[in-house]
């Protein structure tokens, strides 16, 4: 090996990392559109059921990603009784 063989071999992980993390932001920005999508079809009565204003809905996805500290209540279905 030449001591032009390690430079070279450098940019090329560091150009295949950078461009592995280029497609997985582009992956997740055509993710993130079609959620709004979807979120913007839904009607005044669906999101009430889901508990959700139309202008919540950014603060929603940062706490479900884990960006920020989730504050919203979180209620599971535990398991019946029967009656």
């Amino acid at each position: 090996m030449t001591a032009l063989d390690i430079p070279t071999w450098r940019a090329a992980v560091w150009a295949i990392a950078h461009w592995h993390a280029f497609v997985k932001a582009l992956a997740r920005n055509a993710r993130a559109r079609c959620e709004r999508r979807e979120f913007a079809r839904l009607d005044a009565h669906a999101l009430r059921d889901l508990g959700l204003a139309r202008g919540e809905y950014d603060s929603y996805c940062a706490e479900a990603a884990g960006r920020v500290k989730a504050t919203r209540r979180r209620l599971a279905a535990g398991p019946r009784t029967g009656r």
